[in-house]
């Protein structure tokens, strides 16, 4: 078995992972995310196995954004309590997770800079939508979505494409 490489980066609120993935097969049903784990585990085109698991250093709300992409997975997890994490996970350093500098941010940082501005949210899912978490549904009081693309199914993931 072989390890999946994460990047990530924060603000106050929230962390931002993405899981490198290149080539992976039911990538939607590998990941699993719990307020204080997020787990991973597929195979490539070639059947090897990946997998990752980690223990997140404080807890997170376990509804993130998803986006699948044909090279990774990018999720924006909301902490459960604001603050600025020393690293992402509990235990020693892990040669598996690096920093995304080109979304990173401090607490020294300007506060007009969001590592989120560039990003269109309505190719995001919810983890509700893409599987494993069970999630009463939503009804905003709308019939009708607003760009066709969005199916909010109440399974905690909101999925882009």
């Amino acid at each position: 078995m072989h390890y999946c490489d994460i990047t990530w980066a924060q603000d106050e609120t929230r962390l931002f992972v993405t899981i490198n993935a290149p080539g992976f097969e039911n990538i939607r049903k590998g990941l699993s995310l719990t307020k204080d784990t997020l787990k991973f585990d597929a195979k490539n085109a070639k059947g090897e196995e990946y997998a990752i698991e980690l223990k997140f250093l404080d807890p997170v709300n376990p509804d993130a954004l998803v986006k699948y992409l044909p090279l990774n997975c990018f999720m924006i997890i909301e902490k459960a309590s604001p603050g600025w994490w020393p690293k992402l996970q509990e235990g020693p350093k892990s040669q598996h997770i690096k920093i995304d500098w080109s979304r990173w941010r401090d607490e020294d940082d300007e506060e007009e800079h969001d590592p989120m501005a560039n990003l269109d949210m309505s190719q995001f899912e919810s983890m509700a939508q893409a599987g494993g978490v069970d999630m009463p549904e939503f009804d905003a009081g709308s019939d009708e979505e607003e760009d066709g693309d969005e199916d909010v199914t109440g399974d905690g993931l909101e999925e882009m494409d």
